[in-house]
């Protein structure tokens, strides 16, 4: 099936959050070094009433809006085209498991250095993966990785989060450039 048109819907959304984050980027710019577990935190008691506070908020939900659409582009490229724009982190974290003599190595804290130090590649499906819940399936490899991601995104800075979806859109739009889907 071809998915054309949905590709560039969803390329038109996912370029409007982005920008709508990267307008917030600005005129937060003097905050892009807070962690997204700091952002988690202002609604620990309740709803933040700081400026700054909800806007930072809306700049990391404009980013995990824009990385849930891109990755549904990747899902149609390899469906359609059998091309991947983003490496799945899953698959390359239990062919790394493999590779290493004994589990022990292979623990939470591993995988989440694997996945900081791969950010760029991974973070638009480390994001969407966020949005939705601990995934089922095979226990405790599942939950293992759950974790692993969930601390590596916890841990990253607005900017960090803010330049690999950056980096990731730049790749995708020369994606689309080059297989006719944009001018």
């Amino acid at each position: 099936m071809d998915h054309s048109r949905e590709i560039r819907q969803l390329w038109v959304v996912a370029k409007s959050y982005f920008e709508e984050a990267k307008r917030l980027k600005i005129k937060r710019c003097g905050y892009l070094d807070i962690r997204l577990i700091d952002i988690m935190d202002f609604y620990e008691n309740g709803i933040p009433m700081e400026d700054y506070q909800i806007e930072l908020s809306l700049l990391v939900a404009h980013l995990n809006s824009a990385a849930i659409r891109l990755c549904t582009i990747n899902e149609r490229f390899c469906n359609d085209w059998n091309d991947r724009i983003f490496k799945y982190y899953q698959d390359e974290l239990l062919h790394e498991q493999r590779k290493l003599e004994d589990d022990k190595h292979w623990n939470s804290d591993y995988l989440t250095k694997e996945l900081i130090r791969n950010k760029e590649e991974y973070l638009p499906l480390m994001l969407r993966d966020e949005v939705g819940h601990m995934e089922g399936g095979e226990r405790p490899t599942k939950e293992v990785i759950w974790q692993a991601r969930h601390t590596a995104i916890e841990s990253l800075k607005v900017i960090e989060v803010f330049t690999c979806m950056q980096s990731a859109i730049e790749r995708l739009e020369t994606k689309l450039r080059n297989k006719k889907f944009i001018s």
